[in-house]
Formats: C-alpha cells, sequence, structure tokens
C-alpha cells in the first residue's frame, strides 16, 4: 500500500482591508498530507468552500518534509 505524502499547496487570496476599503492580496501556503496532488488540490479546495473571498491555487508541489510529528 502507498503510504501519503505532504505537499505544498499555494494559495491566492484577494479580499477587501475593512481599515482601508482597498483590494488586497496574499499569499498562504498550506501543508496538506495526502496520496496525489489531486487529492492534494480537492483537500484545499474543500478547506475553502464557502468563503466570501476570492482564491485560487497558483501551486502544488511535494513537499520535502517526510513526517510532521504532533507530541
Amino acid at each position: 500500500m502507498e503510504e501519503s505524502k505532504y505537499y505544498l499547496v499555494k494559495v491566492k487570496e484577494k479580499f477587501v482591508d475593512m481599515e482601508t476599503n482597498k483590494v488586497k492580496t496574499t499569499t498562504r501556503q498550506k501543508l496538506v498530507d495526502a496520496m496525489s496532488i489531486t487529492e492534494a488540490e480537492v483537500k484545499t479546495v474543500k478547506l475553502y468552500e464557502g468563503c466570501t473571498f476570492e482564491w485560487k491555487i497558483t501551486s502544488v508541489a511535494e513537499s520535502p518534509i517526510d513526517e510532521i510529528i504532533n507530541n
């Protein structure tokens, strides 16, 4: 059985700054545990479902991270 990997997904977000009333753009990076690039994209899309701002996945790449320790 194939092991899952970690993928770095970059997402560009556009939103209106409430203080200045200007459109701002920022890039967020998500580390996604998935079996493939496609699965990493699907998981990221689900994360952003229902968001009220504009967003777009700009890249997905396999991460060199091989393990996350949560102790």
